[in-house]
């Protein structure tokens, strides 16, 4: 599934953490899901490395002040 049919179908307020296949360490975009940069829209969700991980989970992102969010991992392939 592309990336763009995926965020049709949920809430574009999220927080989203975006990494390729590439670089597994830094994420390629990090931010509001309706501020992703349109490169990255018809990109295929997925991972290449053979890993049993889901491609997209929810995990929580802890800011400096101390308060802990909701945020969207996502692997695409690029």
């Amino acid at each position: 599934m592309k990336l763009l049919k995926w965020i049709k179908q949920v809430d574009s307020i999220c927080d989203v953490i975006i990494y390729s296949q590439y670089d597994e360490e830094e994420p390629i975009f990090e931010g509001a899901m309706f501020e992703i940069p349109w490169v990255y829209m018809n990109k295929e969700i997925g991972r290449t490395d053979g890993s049993q991980e889901e491609p997209i989970y929810i995990s929580h992102k802890k800011l400096d002040n101390g308060v802990v969010l909701p945020v969207i991992i996502i692997n695409i392939i690029e």
